[in-house]
């Protein structure tokens, strides 16, 4: 396959410092073969396309994220992802985290042909680890925010209410209600803000 190449070598992709590297826990679905599944999952998490393209070129091919790495039986795999796949910020040109999420953790969890796939480890290399100065806030700040004090503030659980959208202030509040038990805070949904039926103010 073209998005697997099991000869590669972990240490050889960690001194080379070109390769995102990621480890998941992944099952096919009931008679979809493991590999095959585990190089749609690269192929969808990088330069895959539905069908194939005529401008899908020789650079395009280079920068595959590719299986480098299968364990069927204990439902693991690795995929080595090119650093250049990642978007670097418009305005400074650091890391941006929802780049990585979103070919680490993105598309991939939508497949027909997979089960589930979970990610439980990964590797940046150092040049490319630096490009990311970190969040703005950090769990202390949360904790802070939260009247937890700064010190061993323990997890910190928010959620987005489902249905995105559809939700009128009484359901809405309720939800947010019954999370409050257990967690600590919610976030609208990106296309969630001041519906004409679930107006900001009256949901506050």
């Amino acid at each position: 396959s073209r998005y697997a190449d099991l000869s590669l070598d972990e240490d050889t992709l960690i001194r080379n410092g070109k390769h995102v590297l990621v480890a998941y826990i992944m099952k096919p679905k009931a008679g979809y073969d493991y590999l095959a599944t585990a190089a749609h999952f690269a192929a969808e998490s990088s330069t895959g396309t539905n069908v194939n393209v005529c401008t899908t070129d020789d650079f395009t091919k280079s920068v595959d994220a590719l299986v480098y790495y299968i364990d069927p039986d204990n439902e693991e795999m690795k995929i080595a992802f090119p650093t250049l796949l990642f978007d670097r910020n418009i305005t400074d040109g650091r890391g941006m985290m929802c780049s990585f999420l979103t070919l680490a953790i993105g598309n991939n969890q939508g497949m027909g042909d997979v089960e589930y796939g979970k990610i439980y480890d990964f590797y940046l290399p150092p040049a490319f680890l630096r490009l990311y100065d970190g969040p703005s806030v950090n769990v202390e700040d949360m904790w802070r925010i939260l009247g937890r004090g700064t010190t061993n503030g323990g997890l910190v659980v928010g959620t987005i209410i489902k249905p995105k959208l559809g939700l009128q202030p009484k359901p809405f509040g309720e939800a947010c209600y019954s999370f409050w038990q257990g967690g600590d805070f919610i976030k609208n949904d990106e296309p969630q803000g001041n519906q004409v039926f679930c107006q900001m103010n009256e949901c506050i």
